[in-house]
């Protein structure tokens, strides 16, 4: 079941796109430093494209800009410079690409922001809805992210520690939980990977859409917009491999 595109789809879409613009704005620059916002946004011709995005959509831009910029790329690239102090080889990844195919068949899909210092691996998930807070301690789509990571741009690196952290922008809210790298790993194959093949034998034609659906139902539960959540998660138990996934990740969790 693809994702429905409604308004406050495409306002998350956006929000993301700009997050993304300016985060690499600071790689690309080599900033040291995160200037302050109001320094930032008054030469912010890079999101001229963002910003016209907003205004077809009815949508403050420069609020989005300001909220994004001070509560969510803050936070990230504060966190990566801490990581530099700590190991001068850490990287921030922007967007980065996520491998999960050795545990969900075809499985595949990017995180907002990934930092790998030292022996840890750190994803970030921007959530700009202004719903309810979500946790990040034992959350399904975080822990696949957090995998997805491990076996993509981690395989490099001797990772010992995954840290989760869901930062919500506009509820001021920031969530982190972090997992060793082989409870990650036991996990992925005593709960994911059963999950997955389950999906993929009943349905081979749809499994990963079905797959996908289920796994952002689950995190997406009793968030932001309610009802729309609501009837997403309802759509999804009603399908016959959806219920098969959702059911059993809930009650392995």
């Amino acid at each position: 079941m693809p994702e429905k595109d409604t308004a406050y789809t495409r306002e998350g879409t956006l929000a993301h796109a700009m997050a993304e613009a300016i985060l690499r704005t600071f790689l690309a620059n080599g900033l040291d430093y995160v200037p302050e916002k109001y320094e930032y946004l008054a030469t912010s011709h890079h999101l001229l494209e963002q910003r016209d995005a907003c205004l077809a959509e009815g949508l403050d831009w420069k609020e989005m800009a300001e909220t994004v910029y001070e509560h969510y790329c803050r936070i990230v690239y504060e966190t990566y410079l801490g990581a530099k102090l700590e190991d001068p080889d850490a990287v921030l990844l922007i967007e980065a690409r996520l491998r999960l195919d050795e545990f969900i068949p075809d499985g595949f899909g990017s995180s907002d922001a990934v930092i790998i210092y030292n022996d840890t691996l750190e994803v970030f998930d921007l959530k700009y809805g202004k719903g309810v807070k979500v946790d990040a301690d034992h959350n399904p789509q975080m822990m696949c992210y957090a995998l997805g990571a491990l076996c993509g741009p981690g395989e490099t690196y001797l990772i010992n520690t995954v840290r989760m952290t869901i930062i919500q922008p506009r509820l001021r809210h920031e969530s982190s939980w972090a997992m060793s790298a082989d409870e990650l790993i036991k996990w992925a194959n005593n709960t994911l990977k059963p999950a997955a093949l389950a999906s993929y034998g009943r349905d081979a034609e749809r499994q990963w859409i079905f797959l996908s659906s289920a796994l952002k139902g689950l995190e997406k539960c009793g968030s932001e917009h309610a009802k729309f959540y609501d009837d997403y998660l309802k759509n999804l138990i009603n399908t016959p491999v959806g219920n098969v996934i959702a059911q059993r990740l809930m009650r392995e969790m």
